[in-house]
């Protein structure tokens, strides 16, 4: 999901035709956060799999769907702990999650406590995170870090689907 940056833009065709072009970093934190949360909530709860289950009206007779996971006592790991990483973790926080991050630079004290996130390195991210948010500009640097052989790191978790095409016990 594209944020406040430019990277889905052709800054050559831009200029190229006379369109300048800016960024506004800090524009669309909160929404985006906002938006990161739902989408993580909805993700714990199996939320996709209920509601395609209620709106194909299919819910009695058929098998209830799996249960979804409690974000309380979750850890959140947030890679990119910028405008938008810092205000999902401080959300994060209303649904009693422990925060944890890895970014270029580490936070400063304040800022650090002020969102309750603790620093660490790009391992222990991957090894303790329930939850892992990428926060991250689009370009080759992240896109090389999550080949396959990266996820397959998340040695404790398996990945919880974001969305499904059919409801429980559909042919």
């Amino acid at each position: 999901m594209p944020g406040a940056g430019y990277d889905q833009v052709d800054i050559p065709a831009c200029t190229a035709c006379g369109i300048r072009v800016s960024n506004t970093p800090t524009a669309v934190d909160d929404a985006t956060a906002d938006i990161n949360i739902w989408l993580m909530i909805g993700a714990l709860r199996n939320l996709p799999i209920g509601m395609t289950a209620l709106r194909a009206h299919q819910w009695r007779g058929n098998q209830l769907p799996a249960l979804g996971h409690d974000p309380q006592g979750k850890t959140l790991g947030v890679l990119g702990m910028g405008g938008i990483g810092r205000n999902m973790a401080k959300k994060a926080l209303a649904f009693g999650m422990n925060i944890i991050y890895c970014n270029r630079n580490r936070l400063s004290a304040e800022e650090e406590a002020s969102c309750e996130a603790t620093y660490v390195d790009f391992e222990t991210l991957l090894k303790t995170s329930d939850v892992l948010s990428l926060n991250l500009p689009l370009n080759v640097g992240p896109a090389v870090w999550f080949e396959a052989s990266v996820f397959r790191r998340l040695t404790n978790h398996r990945p919880i689907p974001a969305t499904s095409s059919r409801p429980p016990n559909s042919r």
